[in-house]
């Protein structure tokens, strides 16, 4: 359990909580975090709201690119970390008084209770999960905080491949962040 608390707390990244300490008390496991001022996205979503399409594919984006950054990291081996957050939900997306997007909770989902909404099909069937099981997450959350009509066909269209059943059927994370990216700059806004 510990193990990936502590690969996640080498992670240095502007869109990614800082793990600060961590470590067992009793047998109790504990992992301080960096203090991000500002609301969670459940809670700025509520119960019913929705964000305009540019503000989702902008948080989108940054949690994308915190992802992409984490699913990459080496060791100085070269090896994978493999890290994989497995429990991204709104809840886990910290947006700052100062206009931050920080993603909480890496190197713990034995510390959250499970989110079927947001959990990759794979990881429901039991199977070995990557990276790929994140952005079907983010793209869960992503169609979570659209509004009904208004979103780009392209948006639309790119959270549906990012929510498809099968991970080698969705983007990376990168990609997905470059897509998004590539939405924000060039969809007519109103």
């Amino acid at each position: 359990v510990m193990s990936e608390a502590r690969r996640a707390a080498s992670l240095s990244h502007a869109n990614i909580a800082q793990v600060l300490d961590l470590g067992v008390i009793d047998g109790m496991c504990f992992v301080a975090t960096e203090y991000v001022p500002g609301h969670a996205l459940d809670s700025v979503l509520g119960v019913d709201a929705e964000l305009s399409w540019p503000v989702a594919a902008h948080i989108a984006a940054e949690v994308a690119g915190a992802l992409s950054y984490a699913h990459g990291r080496r060791t100085l081996n070269g090896e994978l970390l493999r890290l994989v957050h497995r429990r991204l939900s709104p809840g886990r997306i910290a947006l700052s008084l100062a206009g931050d997007v920080k993603v909480t909770g890496f190197g713990t989902p034995w510390a959250w209770r499970s989110l079927d909404k947001y959990r990759s099909p794979e990881e429901a069937r039991g199977e070995p999960v990557d990276g790929r099981a994140d952005v079907f997450a983010l793209g869960a959350v992503l169609c979570r905080c659209l509004p009904g009509a208004g979103a780009p066909k392209a948006l639309r269209d790119l959270t549906g491949r990012a929510m498809r059943p099968y991970p080698e059927q969705r983007p990376t994370a990168t990609e997905l962040r470059d897509e998004l990216t590539r939405i924000l700059h060039t969809a007519e806004r109103p």
